[in-house]
């Protein structure tokens, strides 16, 4: 079972609390399904890194970009690991082969546990509105949140302006794919039917206190 601490996901690859990283990487799911089904093919980290660089998997014109993508893909599949045997074998394997929706739930579990940041959002706020029944997520629900984070974390308070704008517009971004929002713009708030699967495999991780995040209950 994870430890839960108040206010902090844990994860094996779990980042800080700062959003510079969070920015460049996006949700990513086409490309996580890629690194997935290598992960399963057998490959080890590094022959995946090199394979993205060579054949160019993720059409960037960058191997400095796919370099630091493969290895983004991958630290999210290792974040799935938790000690439980099989289970982050089934997740990656949901990724790679499994319905868009339930890779999509999985890819935005992984990025709950990588950083703390979006488990924080996605907990607090996210949550809170889908047990509420509440429809909307507005500007000034985002904003809220921003401002007790800065209070409470000294790392967020040293944010520039700048960098603030960049990391809500990468959590609107996430929130679009994954299908929480129809659009950047939109204020209704949609739930997610959480895949069975992917709902066993939380639970069976011992991170049952994530299920509110997609509309669900959370177990004890």
């Amino acid at each position: 079972m994870r430890r839960n601490l108040p206010g902090v996901v844990h994860g094996k690859s779990q980042k800080n609390s700062g959003g510079g990283s969070l920015t460049r990487e996006q949700f990513l799911l086409r490309e996580i399904r890629i690194v997935a089904a290598l992960r399963l093919q057998g490959l080890t980290d590094a022959e995946i890194m090199a394979r993205a660089v060579e054949e160019n998997l993720f059409q960037y014109p960058s191997a400095t970009n796919l370099r630091r993508i493969a290895r983004t893909c991958l630290c999210r599949l290792d974040a799935l690991e938790a000690g439980v045997s099989g289970v982050a074998e089934k997740l990656t394997c949901l990724v790679a082969s499994g319905l868009p929706e339930q890779a999509s739930q999985v890819n935005m579990y992984a990025l709950m546990l990588t950083y703390p940041l979006v488990g924080k959002f996605m907990t607090e706020v996210v949550a809170e509105r889908l047990r509420q029944g509440e429809a909307e997520l507005t500007r000034q629900d985002i904003n809220a949140f921003f401002t007790r984070l800065q209070v409470e974390d000294a790392k967020a308070a040293d944010w520039t302006e700048a960098t603030e704008k960049r990391i809500k517009s990468t959590l609107t971004n996430c929130l679009v794919q994954a299908g929480y929002l129809e659009k950047r713009t939109s204020t209704k708030l949609q739930c997610p039917l959480l895949s069975e699967e992917v709902k066993e495999c939380i639970i069976a991780n011992g991170d049952a206190h994530l299920l509110p995040a997609f509309g669900e209950s959370g177990v004890c």
